[in-house]
């Protein structure tokens, strides 16, 4: 089987940690990138690579997802 670079909306929420609505808040505050809109497609597709940025050890601290979940504190 072949690897995802590509994951839906409830993969890329899944692959985070958290659920769908959770995953749109973060997109909406920009804490996560956006879709990317396929050429030919109405599909929205997140890249993983892109998702995988958020969570770089050398920018962790730095991120508005951390600055999101102090929000919830």
């Amino acid at each position: 089987m072949l690897a995802k670079r590509g994951l839906s909306r409830k993969e890329a929420a899944a692959y985070v940690g958290v659920a769908p609505s959770t995953f749109d808040r973060m997109v909406k505050a920009n804490t996560f990138p956006g879709p990317v809109n396929l050429p030919g497609t109405t599909r929205k597709i997140w890249d993983l690579k892109a998702i995988d940025k958020v969570f770089d050890p050398k920018e962790v601290e730095e991120t508005d997802f951390n600055r999101w979940l102090d929000k919830l504190k």
